[in-house]
């Protein structure tokens, strides 16, 4: 490669990086919506047609950046956590899987709880195309092992979508009132004996119940 085409590669990263840079700082504080594109790109330095040439347009950078910082999430968790047994209990797969989603839902380094807390109040059709697909691995792997945990053959029946979804909902609980829990006097710690406290709490609040709906249901 030559020094001007390693050149123009050079600048088309950093300039595609100082967007993201901008973007994910602004769209944290602001939300989707509340966030312009000269904005962006005045906070980056760059100029009004660097979105469009970068990404194709603001929706396309937001999803870069949930992206982003879903990786980078993943990545700080993965450096924290011992790496999974696979071939563990269903009970202990659900422990690991609470506690690595946890360590996603409240790390610090990554901006993806407050822009995912954001789009509570004001989804934006960016989220709702990409949202879901941020965490189809372990809702896929959930519910597998909730229908082992119920006894069922399946992770398609309704009770056992129910259960996926009271587990995701305590989990994002911490997420989505991380600042507000902050400003009580048991304010919960996101360091990682604190986290990994947190877990065994709902993963033996969630054992439980569904080993009582096993037994309802016989």
């Amino acid at each position: 490669m030559s020094k001007t085409a390693a050149r123009n590669v050079t600048d088309i990263v950093s300039g595609a990086d100082r967007l993201i840079d901008a973007a994910r700082v602004l769209f944290a504080a602001r939300g989707y919506e509340g966030t312009s594109v000269r904005d962006i790109v005045q906070q980056a330095g760059t100029n009004l047609n660097s979105i469009n040439y970068y990404f194709g347009g603001k929706q396309c950078l937001y999803t870069e950046v949930l992206k982003r910082e879903h990786a980078r999430a993943a990545a700080d968790a993965e450096r924290r956590l011992a790496p999974p047994d696979t071939r563990a209990d269903a009970a202990k797969r659900l422990r690991q899987l609470i506690e690595r989603m946890l360590f996603l839902f409240l790390d610090r380094e990554s901006l993806l709880p407050r822009l995912a807390a954001l789009e509570i109040v004001n989804p934006s059709p960016a989220f709702e195309a990409i949202g879901p697909a941020l965490h189809a691995r372990e809702q896929a792997e959930l519910a597998d092992i909730v229908a082992k945990l119920l006894g069922q053959p399946s992770g398609e029946s309704a009770l056992v979508r129910q259960c996926v979804r009271s587990v995701l909902s305590q989990c994002a609980y911490y997420m989505f009132t991380a600042s507000v829990l902050q400003r009580m006097p048991d304010a919960p710690r996101s360091d990682t004996a604190a986290i990994r406290k947190l877990a065994q709490h709902v993963s033996e609040f969630s054992l439980r119940a569904i080993a009582g709906l096993r037994r309802s249901a016989r």
